[in-house]
């Protein structure tokens, strides 16, 4: 019996041992994952900073607020920055993520590089995990990197139109032609350098001089002789909000009627008249310089930017190599195999999707407008140095700069806010490339370079039912333009006279000719400080420091939880 005893007891002492051991590993283990999910959480909130310095409205302005002011700033991120991150743990089990961050600028160690910033972002950030049996884990991450802010304010932001033309711009009506060409500028300043004499046809004069009394009734346009000047177009500056050149003045050019009494005196019942274009022409003998419209060399571009696509070819031996295989033909098949397009050797930026990734229905006609899933990605500054061929979606904020030709095949559109959580804005910024300029840089009439050249295309892959492949004859692009040497249309389309062209923020360029633009070119001169997160919501505000943090972390550890 005593050895019975002793048995059992041996056993029931090893039970509790066992047990307690094992009570213990569950405890352990239960605490192990409980700081799991509080590191996972801490780890997860670096990230929501990150992009809530992008994108999150009040955050991105206390950012840009301390990138433009030099100066070592805390910066509040708010609650509800991790509102989304605490709502991914399962319930009974409860999350807090808390984030602080400081930028601090370094001194002594900025480029003299236009408007350019140079930084180190501190962010903490600590994860809260309370189990169903109220016990918290804390987890607390510090992660240091470098920041530039580079400015991205578009290059002449207050203007619709820019043009700093060595030689005076003129439009003539064509004669005895039925050419309802029009070009619109509908908000902001116009500023043509070495001015503007246009002619103005009988349809422009009643469609917006008329109605606002200016001149007769009787008036009529340069061309009287031509019945069809009746229905042509003309130049419409009279949206603006500011015309002014620097030389020779803009003025428009009609037939001003001398009154009935002139037909009886046999001295001709009109005289041609030049006169201002609009009450509101002025004259700015300074002009514009590079640095008053935010407009930076292609080597300044070059080393700000964040990403760089520099291909190594006979014009650019000292090029990477690596980056040629991002250059190719794009091909695009028409009816019937007849009016094929190609982009020869370019960067293909085509924002469009599949339309095989949308929902069928067999009521509707899917697009590959309709699947946005390969929307172009733009942020901060990107430079390319060759050709580009640009299309389709994009997201983002930023400047894309391109040594070289665009070339525009349809509409380029930004992702509308409620898909993206954030305005998008492009910059495109297009510069000659002087290597492969014939007959070098000095030459204004010959540039085959710096400019951008819409091309469209048919595309019988557009939709299922192939029936919007001549989609895109008016595209819309939601950018701003700066084209150094001018814009450009492809020619070799029998359709080449229904060309049409809407410009959401402005163009600007070096030089200007009315016979290379789209038929019809309407350019709206929205004001890009709605878009421009951290402007200051007025016109006149030029900079706006993108923040772009550093891939490099200087540092990256864990810390013992602030209180």
């Amino acid at each position: 019996m005593v050895l019975v005893v002793a048995v059992l007891v041996i056993v029931v002492f090893i039970a509790f041992v066992m047990n307690s051991l094992s009570r213990a590993e569950i405890r352990l283990t239960s605490g192990f994952v409980d700081h799991q999910q509080a590191f996972q959480l801490a780890e997860a909130g670096l990230e929501q900073a990150l992009f809530a310095l992008k994108s999150d409205l009040a955050t991105n302005k206390g950012m840009m607020a301390a990138i433009e002011g030099e100066t070592p700033t805390e910066i509040d991120f708010g609650r509800g920055v991790t509102k989304e991150l605490e709502a991914l743990v399962e319930a009974p089990g409860m999350a807090d993520v808390f984030l602080w961050a400081r930028y601090d600028p370094e001194q002594g160690n900025t480029p003299t590089i236009g408007d350019y910033r140079v930084g180190r972002l501190t962010i903490r950030s600590q994860g809260v995990y309370t189990n169903p049996q109220g016990y918290q884990a804390r987890r607390q991450i510090r992660m240091v990197t470098k920041v530039t802010g580079v400015n991205l304010g578009i290059v002449a932001p207050d203007h619709g139109l820019l043009v700093r033309d060595p030689l005076p711009v003129e439009y003539r009506v064509p004669s005895l032609t039925l050419d309802v060409r029009d070009f619109a500028v509908m908000g902001g300043f116009v500023y043509l350098e070495n001015g503007l004499h246009a002619q103005l046809t009988e349809y422009i004069m009643n469609k917006e001089f008329r109605p606002m009394r200016q001149i007769g009734f009787f008036d009529l346009g340069y061309d009287t002789f031509n019945f069809f000047s009746l229905f042509n177009g003309g130049v419409n500056l009279t949206h603006s909000r500011k015309v002014e050149y620097k030389n020779n003045g803009i003025t428009r050019k009609y037939y001003k009627f001398q009154g009935l009494g002139s037909i009886f005196r046999g001295q001709g019942a009109y005289r041609p008249i030049e006169e201002d274009y609009v009450p509101e022409v002025r004259a700015r003998p300074q002009g514009y310089d590079n640095k008053d419209i935010n407009l930076f060399k292609a080597e300044e571009y070059r080393k700000i930017a964040n990403v760089v696509i520099n291909p190594q070819s006979s014009v650019e031996p000292d090029g990477d190599s690596e980056d040629n295989k991002y250059f190719q033909d794009v091909f695009f098949r028409g009816p019937a195999n007849s009016a094929n397009t190609i982009y020869r050797n370019v960067l293909p930026l085509y924002g469009w999707g599949d339309w095989r990734k949308v929902p069928s229905r067999w009521t509707q006609d899917p697009t590959r407008k309709q699947d946005i899933t390969n929307a172009i990605h733009l942020d901060g500054v990107t430079y390319v140095h060759g050709d580009v061929f640009l299309e389709g979606w994009y997201e983002g904020l930023g400047t894309l700069v391109v040594q070289g030709n665009v070339f525009v095949g349809g509409d380029f559109l930004a992702l509308p806010p409620a898909v993206t959580g954030y305005p998008s804005l492009a910059n495109l910024v297009v510069l000659e490339d002087r290597a492969r300029e014939p007959y070098g840089g000095t030459d204004k009439f010959n540039k085959v370079t710096g400019r951008v050249i819409y091309k469209p295309h048919h595309d019988m892959d557009f939709d299922r039912r192939r029936l919007q492949f001549m989609r895109d004859l008016t595209p819309q692009l939601d950018t701003a333009i700066y084209a150094q040497n001018g814009m450009d249309v492809d020619r070799t389309s029998i359709l080449d006279q229904f060309f049409n062209m809407e410009i959401e923020y402005n163009l600007t360029g070096e030089i200007f000719d009315f016979e290379r633009l789209p038929h019809d070119l309407v350019i709206y001169g929205t004001d890009p400080s709605d878009i421009l997160r951290g402007a200051a919501g007025r016109r006149g505000q030029t900079v706006f420091y993108n923040p772009q943090i550093s891939s490099e972390i200087v540092s990256w550890e864990e810390e013992t939880p602030s209180t």
